[in-house]
């Protein structure tokens, strides 16, 4: 069960810097002019599942879930379908899902 956070004033650049950590570090979701590139990094004590859930990106809503650990890339998956790279283009519109195993 996700453990929902209250917003404290004057308290943004620690919410910031936390999404940030999830979002850039332990997911990898480096975002570009032509789509997110996804270079997760799951340390063996966070090894298991994680998800992202309604995370906006332009015209599209992405449900992320990522599982394994290491750092490298096994398995992607959009809507079900293998993709052959770890990315999702900026050109993607609506709800998708997003599945990326990782050794």
């Amino acid at each position: 069960m996700g453990r929902q956070w209250q917003s404290l004033p004057h308290q943004t650049w620690s919410a910031t810097a936390f999404l940030r950590l999830v979002h850039e570090g332990l997911f990898g979701l480096r975002f570009g002019a032509d789509g997110i590139t996804i270079r997760p990094t799951v340390p063996t004590t966070y090894a298991g599942e994680w998800s992202l859930q309604s995370l906006r990106y332009r015209a599209a809503t992405l449900d992320v879930t990522l599982r394994g650990e290491g750092t490298r890339v096994r398995s992607v998956h959009l809507d079900g379908q293998a993709m052959e790279a770890p990315f999702v283009p900026a050109t993607l519109a609506g709800h998708h899902h997003v599945e990326v195993v990782v050794c």
